[in-house]
């Protein structure tokens, strides 16, 4: 059985987080959350008996991949660059993304 969030919970929320919401937005919200609320209650209805328990720190092997340097491709440093309107050495030039 599921928990319906009322209008009165949404709007205590709401002032707890200092958010104004107008009529229609606290109306909108109810429902959302009420609709996640039902989604969770789904998944407690579910049935997992059959699913074995799989726990990370049950793995028999490492998993992690093993380091290697690979070796630099001919021509990618220049291809690279060959795209960048200006570039001194290896540092290619770009536009100003961040104003001081």
């Amino acid at each position: 059985m599921s928990k319906k969030i009322t209008l009165k919970e949404v709007q205590k929320t709401a002032e707890l987080a200092r958010i104004n919401l107008s009529k229609k937005e606290e109306q909108k919200l109810t429902e959302e959350l009420s609709g996640i609320l039902d989604f969770f209650d789904d998944i407690q209805e579910a049935q997992f008996d059959d699913v074995e328990k799989f726990d990370h720190y049950q793995l028999s092997n490492n998993q992690l991949r093993v380091d290697e340097v690979l070796k630099k491709q001919e021509g990618l440093v220049e291809g690279i660059k060959g795209n960048f309107p200006k570039s001194k050495d290896d540092y290619l030039k770009v536009k100003t993304v961040i104003n001081k």
